[in-house]
């Protein structure tokens, strides 16, 4: 039995933060497993995780990852008030569905975007699901054609309106076959975007995590294995991502952005010691 852990940085030294456990409900043959059927309580479960977390400040944080059961996997997700974690119940998972969240990014404690994947009997799906200050709402993430199945289990936000998501999709029904998988969204709905690979077609390429500045830089790393034993490299993608809008700059210094460009700070609320008369 495993169960969720957190600890919390003070500046000098870690701590133990206690967790909550939770359980499922398991439903009797006849009926199907409910997708939030959970309860707060401590759990004898196969095993209970929490995966990736994100803070925006010290009184919020998002944690996620999934709750297992011999019934299945359901999504698990758990927010940090400051003094307490709670569980905040997710809704990726559906009828024979297992979902599992890996990764989650947050910009706001009013927009969090969390991903990972839902298993079925045949197919891996990509899973998301955005966070609206008070509860979680699934987004529909686009897939690659395959018949074998697409993850997506990192996740960078530099605002409401980008996110960069990363995985792999799965080429073949060999274990360890796949090819890089980067999604984009732009404020409304997730988009595919081309991604390199290395090696040939039969090596697997998984991007695990991605991390974006600014609204342009992204550095995706993961894993290219070809499959032999106890043989993989490291794998690293750089991207430039498009910007849609434009700053303007007065002639007081401050900045502002419009159409959806980045913000990247001010000076019209400093107090200047010499006029400005130019500015780059």
């Amino acid at each position: 039995i495993s169960r969720t852990l957190a600890d919390q940085w003070n500046g000098a030294i870690w701590s133990f933060v206690p967790t909550p456990g939770q359980t499922i409900v398991l439903p009797s043959p006849s009926q199907p497993v409910a997708p939030d059927s959970l309860s707060p309580q401590a759990s004898p479960l196969k095993s209970q995780g929490l995966e990736g977390v994100s803070c925006t400040g010290p009184t919020f944080c998002l944690a996620v990852g999934e709750v297992s059961s011999t019934s299945g996997n359901q999504t698990l997700a758990e927010q940090w008030d400051g003094s307490t974690w709670s569980i905040v119940p997710s809704t990726g998972t559906t009828g024979a569905s297992n979902g599992q969240l890996r990764a989650i990014s947050c910009w706001s404690t009013s927009f969090c975007m969390t991903v990972g994947f839902l298993k079925t009997s045949s197919e891996i799906h990509n899973l998301s699901e955005r966070w609206y200050g008070s509860s979680w709402s699934v987004v529909p993430a686009p897939a690659a054609t395959s018949k074998y199945g697409n993850a997506v289990v990192g996740v960078s936000c530099v605002g409401p309106s980008l996110c960069v998501g990363t995985g792999t999709i799965l080429t073949s029904a060999v274990a360890g076959t796949g090819m890089t998988q980067v999604l984009v969204w732009n404020g409304q709905s997730w988009a595919l975007q081309p991604s390199p690979n290395a090696g040939p077609a039969q090596n697997l390429n998984l991007l695990y995590s991605v991390s974006c500045v600014a609204q342009q830089s992204c550095m995706a790393v993961g894993q290219n294995a070809d499959n032999s034993p106890n043989t993989s490299l490291t794998l690293a993608e750089t991207a430039l991502l498009p910007r849609a809008g434009y700053d303007v700059v007065s002639a007081a210094g401050g900045g502002f952005s419009l159409a959806g460009a980045a913000f990247f700070g001010s000076t019209g609320a400093l107090t200047l010691n010499r006029p400005i008369v130019g500015m780059a």
